[in-house]
């Protein structure tokens, strides 16, 4: 494979990354008709769904660590995109 000297798999991959979970929470939200379930406030809704993302992100740090510390960048830098993203806000 050539080196991506100007970085455009990086940016291709983050923007399919980006379409894909915009997908994804879309159709989550449509299928999430019970109340009782999931928040209909939008801004509980988007704070629910922060804290179980850096959970799982979490759990997948501590499996890295155990089991192959080579892929440990990968989590890590899902929780690094995810707090330094304007929207997440500490409580």
């Amino acid at each position: 494979m050539a080196h991506d000297e100007h970085g455009k798999l990086g940016a291709a991959l983050g923007e399919w990354r980006d379409r894909a979970t915009a997908a994804f929470l879309a159709a989550y939200h449509d299928a999430m008709t019970d109340r009782r379930l999931w928040p209909s406030d939008p801004n509980a809704a988007d704070g629910l769904l922060t804290f179980f993302m850096l959970e799982k992100a979490l759990n997948e740090i501590e499996h890295e660590l155990s089991f192959r510390p080579e892929w440990l960048r990968v989590p890590l830098i899902g929780i690094i995109r995810m707090l330094s993203q304007s929207s997440f806000e500490a409580s």
